[in-house]
């Protein structure tokens, strides 16, 4: 029939052909949908979210990673980073941070100063 389900003191779950569910009584989810959609919740605050190929989400605490192809996101409360088709990268912290274009260029800042580098054109029959 493919339709089957379990409830106890614990938990909650069950099969709906390819639908999975599972409830604790913890706060604990889980919801499956093969092979498009994956959700999974753990008490008190992680969880992972895929919509695939679309979406994926990961966060743990106040950390958050997001990948929404071609761009991924990780957001913390003191760091921001992105990156776009991973030759793009774009890091920002409270004093200090870099943004790169593979292979063009890298720029970095800190209290200490800064530095921006390049790769340089050689001259013609030069060893």
């Amino acid at each position: 029939m493919g339709v089957y389900w379990k409830k106890d003191e614990e938990a909650r779950s069950g099969w709906a052909y390819l639908y999975h569910w599972r409830n604790t009584a913890g706060g604990d989810s889980t919801r499956i949908f093969f092979p498009l959609y994956w959700h999974f919740y753990r008490s008190p605050d992680w969880s992972v979210d895929v919509f695939f190929p679309f979406y994926t989400r990961y966060r743990d605490g106040d950390t958050s990673i997001t990948a929404i192809p071609p761009v991924v996101l990780r957001r913390s409360p003191d760091r921001d980073t992105w990156s776009l088709f991973f030759l793009y990268w774009r890091d920002r912290q409270k004093d200090s941070g870099s943004t790169s274009f593979m292979p063009l260029f890298y720029s970095g800042y800190n209290p200490g100063g800064g530095c921006f580098s390049r790769p340089c054109p050689g001259r013609a029959g030069a060893p």
